[in-house]
């Protein structure tokens, strides 16, 4: 007899258990990665950040210099303007190189958050397959096990036993409610009508008599 909810069989699930151990070590250390990689852009983007202040600052002295030199000498006038020039070019190259290293460094990090979600997706999969290989009933009941073939005789499935797909374990039925189909012979039939009172026995059990 069991209760809804009852274990009734469990296999073997190393195979699985496994697999989840591998997913769950997987996605811990990619997650840590993604951390890592998010820290390590936040210090490249504070880095390039200070770079780009400081080429500002040198385009500005740059122009300072630029401008006063209209009222002094030439060679003076010509150095500023070639200071100022690559002070701006400087500016604009780190611009383009900084939105390039953004974009891949934010590409490596989707990377790595990509991998984990796809190790967490491996990780739930195990785990859902893992609660499969443990039969519970689905209702409350009486157990019957069914024969299956196993060491060149039939019997009920025994540890170590290997089942096959669609195979039947066992069933369970209520006893308070239970139907019976049985096959009559033709001659019989005509002597059956809607409401028929049957007495049912049981060769096996011949001590036990239903009423029908």
């Amino acid at each position: 007899t069991v209760k809804e909810g009852d274990i009734l069989a469990e296999f073997d699930r190393t195979a699985q258990l496994d697999i989840a151990r591998e997913a769950q070590a997987k996605f811990d250390d990619l997650t840590h990665q993604a951390r890592q990689k998010a820290a390590e852009n936040r210090a490249s983007d504070e880095t390039r950040a200070l770079e780009r202040k400081q080429a500002e600052a040198d385009l500005n002295k740059a122009l300072i210099e630029e401008r006063r030199g209209l009222v002094r000498n030439q060679i003076a006038r010509l150095q500023a303007e070639a200071r100022a020039t690559g002070a701006r070019a400087r500016l604009e190259s780190l611009d383009k190189i900084n939105g390039f290293r953004q974009t891949a460094e934010a590409a490596g990090l989707r990377i790595l958050q990509l991998q984990a979600e796809r190790q967490k997706v491996t990780l739930e999969r195990a785990r859902r397959n893992s609660e499969k290989l443990v039969l519970r009933a689905p209702l409350a009941g009486m157990v019957a096990l069914e024969n299956v073939w196993r060491s060149g005789s039939m019997g009920n499935a025994q540890e170590g036993d290997q089942l096959w797909q669609g195979q039947s374990l066992l069933k369970i039925f209520d006893p308070s409610q239970m139907e019976v189909q049985a096959l009559l012979g033709e001659p019989d039939g005509a002597t059956l009508t809607p409401g028929t009172v049957a007495t049912i026995s049981l060769d096996a059990y011949p001590e036990a008599v239903f009423r029908a």
